[in-house]
């Protein structure tokens, strides 16, 4: 069983697919690397070159290109493999050390594995908030089973965890929750120790280049919409995840109300908490999928299992738990150092997310430079491509560096909105690049200062002058099939690359 649950991850995970944001991390983290410190200003934009940065996931990024450039793709492909099947591998584990039967125990982590597909198809910064949040649920399952000592992993674990992605303010939310549920719900004298964990943890948050900052920011940009971000969307119920979240919260569910009596409040309604927030914004799957299977599993034996167990190692004595995580450790590792040689593209696909390849392999050959108009999914992609000579006018980054009046600025323009011309009035562009189609398009080209470089079904690209760009008949249009970085310049961290 535990071969096939890590064959089917191996299956979800392997592929991995290039997002919109894979370019700007990278090229963050190369660029991180070659100063050799945490960048504090913006280099990227000219609507906000100079500005202060607020780059959240800044060691995450660092660590990811680290990787790609000793290791390339092969070694991303590996590293999240490794992380994501040691993931499951944890949950399939601590699934039988609640008393599950093996079946069982296969059946509930290969509903988790659906509900993690989204965030594990591709390699962001985020997997090291699932991984973090793992550890944490383990943590809290410990201490309210009797060991009190686990809680002094939160600290150094939320100091690490701040400067490799802002989903850390995800888990000190779900640490406090479950800290003061556990102070009403215990009368026992260690009580206040998994809020003073809490405290602690808060403070150890302040270890980043914002220190406190960092959370005042982070908390002020928790509830802004981002109605252009796919993950930020509420979960398709009707899709094959959605169909295996609500699955998962089926299973969950009902077993906390038949095992309602065993129930510790303290983990049941943060858990709950959890369960709902995917119909808000579906990113959130990957927080309740492993607090589903480690606050969940032995809830879900008591309920539905054979020999009504009644807690964790019921069915294992030590030795038989150290056989297991040896044995799933050694299928991990053996399976990511396989996946990595066997699939080391990161793979555009184009019904996920188009990249304009064809006309930027144009324009990067034309040694373009200036300042140019581009939609939001497309910054950070044309950034690697056209390096430093090319400031762009928004990216994926988003509320870290730009200001709601900017963000929006650029909506309305490639929306075509009667305020387009804004965007162009706030500072002089010499590019505009849009998809193919866009009601701007024809806006600006009405007005007579702009005219067209190049097009295909895509992308269009304008300038102020009579200039023809060729594109490269070679490439796919839309980027479909090409692997990272897709493109036939490779401009990203050439400074690093080149002194290493």
């Amino acid at each position: 069983m535990a071969l096939l649950v890590l064959s089917v991850a191996v299956w979800r995970f392997g592929p991995t697919i290039a997002d919109p944001d894979l370019w700007g991390h990278l090229l963050t983290g190369l660029e991180t690397l070659e100063a050799g410190s945490y960048l504090s200003v913006d280099s990227w934009s000219y609507l906000t070159e100079g500005q202060e940065w607020i780059n959240h996931p800044w060691l995450g990024q660092a660590a990811m290109a680290l990787t790609y450039h000793y290791l390339g793709s092969v070694g991303l492909v590996a590293l999240k493999a490794l992380l994501a099947l040691g993931t499951v591998a944890i949950l399939f584990w601590w699934s039988i050390r609640s008393g599950l039967p093996p079946v069982r125990a296969g059946v509930l982590t290969l509903l988790s594995v659906l509900a993690l597909a989204p965030t594990l198809g591709t390699f962001r910064p985020q997997i090291f908030t699932v991984v973090g949040f793992v550890v944490v649920l383990l943590v809290m399952s410990g201490v309210e089973n009797g060991t009190m000592r686990l809680l002094w992993i939160l600290p150094p674990l939320f100091a690490l965890w701040a400067n490799l992605h802002g989903g850390y303010l995800a888990g000190l939310a779900f640490v406090g929750a479950w800290a003061l549920i556990h102070l009403w719900e215990d009368r026992s004298r260690g009580r206040y120790w998994p809020l003073a964990a809490f405290l602690a943890s808060v403070l150890a948050g302040w270890a980043n280049p914002q220190g406190w900052r960092r959370l005042q920011f982070l908390l002020e940009t928790a509830s802004v919409p981002r109605p252009e971000i796919q993950d930020w969307q509420p979960i398709d119920l009707t899709s094959a995840v959605g169909i295996g979240y609500l699955a998962l919260v089926a299973v969950v569910v009902s077993a906390l109300l038949l095992d309602r009596r065993n129930v510790k409040w303290a983990l049941a309604l943060p858990l709950v908490g959890l369960a709902i927030a995917p119909v808000v914004a579906w990113r959130h799957l990957q927080l309740f999928a492993p607090a589903a299977i480690v606050l969940g599993a032995v809830h879900v034996n008591r309920a539905f299992g054979d020999t009504g167990s009644s807690g964790h190692d019921d069915r294992l004595d030590p030795a038989q738990n150290k056989t297991i995580a040896l044995a799933l450790a050694t299928v991990v590792v053996a399976t990511s150092a396989a996946l990595g040689g066997l699939t080391p593209c990161i793979r555009v696909d184009a019904d996920q997310f188009e990249f304009p390849q064809r006309v930027v392999s144009g324009w990067a050959a034309a040694d373009a430079r200036g300042n140019a108009v581009v939609p939001f999914n497309w910054g950070e992609y044309v950034r690697w491509h056209l390096g430093p000579e090319v400031l762009v006018s928004i990216d994926g980054r988003r509320e870290t560096i730009y200001s709601t009046e900017v963000h929006e600025l650029n909506l309305d323009f490639m929306a075509g909105r009667d305020n387009w011309e804004d965007l162009l009035d706030l500072a002089p562009a010499d590019w505009i690049l849009a998809p193919t189609g866009s009601p701007v398009v024809d806006r600006v080209t009405d007005t007579g200062d702009w005219h067209v470089a190049y097009r295909d079904r895509e992308a269009i690209l304008l300038s102020p002058g009579q200039i023809a760009i060729d594109g490269n008949d070679g490439l796919p249009i839309d980027g479909e099939g090409s692997c990272f970085p897709a493109g036939p310049t490779d401009r990203g961290g050439e400074s690093f690359l080149a002194k290493t």
